[in-house]
C-alpha cells in the first residue's frame, strides 16, 4: 500500500520561499543568491514579529484580528525615537515606550470590542485611524535620528547574516515553547467552538481574560523593533 505523504499547512510557506529564491538567485546570478538571502532575512525579520503577534490574536478566537498594526507600529516608532533623542543612554527607556504604545493599543482595542460590542474588524480598524492621526501630529516634518547603538545594531551580523534576524528566530522559539509549556496553548484552544472555554476553566482563566491578555501581548510584540524598522529604512534612503 502506498503512504500518502502528508505535510504541516506551514511547511507550503517555506516551499514556495524557497522556490522564489532559487528562481530569482537564477534570472540575477548565482553570485546574488547570497545578498538576496540575507536581504530577505532582514526584511522578514519585521513581519515575522507582527505575525507572531497577530498569530496569538487569531488564534484566540473565531472573527478576532488586529488591522491597527500599521498605525500603531508608525506611531510606537516616532514614540521611541522621540524619547531616545539620539542618545544611547536611551535606548532601554525608548524601547520601553514602544512596548507600552503596543500594550495600550492593545488594551483599547479590547475595550472597543467589549464595551462597544463592535466586532474586532471594526474596533481595530476605527483604532487604527486614531493611532494614525496620533502618528502624523508627533511625526511632523521632523527628521529623527537614531542613537548610534541602535544603528550599530542594525548592521550587525554573525557569519553573514544580520544580527537581527537571528534575533527574531530566537524570538518566535521562546513563542513556541511559551505556548506549549505555559499552559497558553491550551487557554488558546478553548476558545474554539467545540472547546468553549475548557482549557481556559483547566488554567484558571476566564475567556475574556485570555482575549485581553492576547490583544495586549499581540500590541507589545508586534511594537517590539519599530525603531529598528525605523533605522533600517533610514539606513536604507541614505546608505
Amino acid at each position: 500500500m502506498t503512504r500518502r505523504l502528508s505535510l504541516a499547512p506551514w511547511t507550503y510557506g517555506f516551499i514556495v520561499a524557497l522556490a522564489m529564491w532559487v528562481v530569482t538567485s537564477a534570472y540575477s546570478g548565482i553570485d546574488s543568491a547570497g545578498a538576496t538571502l540575507s536581504g530577505a532575512l532582514a526584511f522578514g525579520a519585521f513581519s515575522v514579529v507582527v505575525g507572531t503577534g497577530q498569530m496569538f490574536v487569531v488564534a484566540s478566537g473565531p472573527g478576532n484580528i488586529d488591522l491597527s498594526v500599521p498605525s500603531v507600529l508608525t506611531l510606537a516608532a516616532y514614540v521611541s525615537i522621540t524619547v531616545m533623542q539620539g542618545s544611547d543612554g536611551m535606548l532601554l527607556p525608548g524601547l520601553l515606550a514602544a512596548l507600552a504604545v503596543g500594550a495600550v493599543a492593545g488594551a483599547a482595542n479590547f475595550l472597543a470590542i467589549v464595551a462597544l460590542r463592535l466586532p474586532p474588524i471594526i474596533a481595530t480598524l476605527a483604532w487604527s485611524f486614531v493611532f494614525q492621526s496620533l502618528a502624523f501630529n508627533l511625526g511632523g516634518q521632523a527628521t529623527l535620528k537614531p542613537p548610534a547603538g541602535l544603528s550599530r545594531f542594525t548592521l550587525m551580523n554573525l557569519g553573514g547574516v544580520q544580527f537581527m534576524p537571528i534575533a527574531v528566530m530566537v524570538l518566535t522559539l521562546v513563542a513556541m515553547v511559551v505556548l506549549k509549556t505555559h499552559g497558553l496553548g491550551p487557554a488558546i484552544a478553548g476558545h474554539r467552538p467545540e472547546r468553549t472555554g475548557g482549557a481556559a476553566r483547566r488554567h484558571q482563566r476566564r475567556p475574556g481574560a485570555v482575549d485581553c491578555l492576547y490583544a495586549v501581548r499581540h500590541g507589545g510584540s508586534a511594537r517590539r523593533l519599530p525603531a529598528c524598522r525605523l533605522q533600517r529604512r533610514g539606513s536604507t534612503q541614505h546608505g
